[in-house]
Order: C-alpha cells, then structure tokens, then sequence
C-alpha cells in the first residue's frame, strides 16, 4: 500500500519534515515534525489531527489564565517567574488556611496537590480519633499513631492480609510474636533515619 506523502504539511504549530524508517509497534507509520519552537517530535499520521504542538503549547499556556482558579483548598494568586525542572509553570496559590505556597500547574490540574498541608494534618487527626480505645489503655506512654500500629485489630488485619488466616484463627501467642516484630522494624526504620 502506497503512503501519501504529507512533507512540508502544517498542523497547528507542526510542519512535517520526513517520513520515518521506522514504526510503532502495531504498524503505524511515524512522521517527524518540527514544532514552531524548535522541537522535533515524532507523531503518528493519525495522531497528527489531534495533536498541535510538540507539548509547548501545554506548558507555555499564558500564565495570566491560571489567576483566580480555584483548586480544592488552594486558590492561584499569580504565576511565578521560574520554572520547573520540567518546564511546568509554578504558581503562588493561597490554601484556604491562609498559607501560601508555591506548586506546580501539572500538580494543581491531576489534583496531586490539593492544599499546603494543612488537609493531611486534618485527616491524620480524624484517624487518631478513630482508633479503638485499647490503643489508649494499653500503650498510655506510646504516641497516638505508634499505639494504632500495636493495636490488636491493626495486627489481627497485618496477620490476614494476603494469607488464608481469618480473625478466627489467630491465637494471642501470635499477635504477642507480631507486635514485637512490628516494634523491632519500627526501632529499626527510627535508627535509620536518625543516621
């Protein structure tokens, strides 16, 4: 089958310089364009409709766009001179709680960031709150997240996870023989760290 030769063709900021010896691995022809930037990149013909530019139109979208968009708890105040090591935008945006910080858009848009921190420390208080009150009565001198992690239901779920074991089936020998080997990783991890 003869292939239509589409050099020297423009689509959005792409022109088409030559067809490639090589494919993709279902077949497809691939085409190097040049981008009004400077960039080559190598596109699929079919993809060449849908796609405008090498990915600088993504990155260099006019930053006065981002101002006033609202992002979870964060709010963009206005568009930093730097960049990342991506070359994303980074934004100066103000959490709900009154800090600022300073995010990358591509963090912002996939909702990877959602405040400056101030949720996280929110949701790690909910779950202190929830844990059951045998954490509280047999670990008094541990701290609150430490005493979840030697609780008898978080080891008793440890225990069953990935293994045909039920509730039913762990004797108090076993969580005793858990627990301890939970402490000694835990001191281990603390020690690394403190080097």
């Amino acid at each position: 089958m003869k292939i239509k030769d589409i050099t020297g063709q423009r689509f959005g900021k792409l022109v088409v310089v030559r067809l490639l010896k090589t494919r993709t691995k279902s077949g497809a022809t691939l085409w190097l364009c040049k981008c009004d930037c400077g960039k080559s990149k190598k596109i699929r013909k079919d993809k060449l409709r849908k796609i405008k530019s090498c990915g600088c139109l993504r990155n260099n979208r006019s930053p006065e766009t981002w101002i006033g968009r609202r992002f979870e708890r964060l709010t963009v105040i206005y568009p930093m001179p730097e960049r990342d090591k991506t070359g994303n935008l980074v934004l100066m945006c103000k959490c709900d709680c009154g800090k600022f910080k300073k995010i990358c858009s591509t963090n912002l848009r996939s909702g990877k960031i959602k405040s400056c921190g101030c949720l996280r420390k929110e949701l790690v208080k909910i779950k202190a709150r929830k844990l059951p009150n045998e954490a509280y009565t047999k670990y008094p001198n541990s701290n609150k997240r430490n005493a979840a992690y030697l609780t008898d239901i978080y080891i008793k779920n440890a225990l069953c996870t990935g293994t045909n074991l039920q509730f039913k089936d762990i004797s108090p020998e076993l969580i005793k023989l858990k627990r301890e080997s939970l402490k000694i990783k835990r001191l281990i991890k603390k020690r690394q760290k403190e080097k």
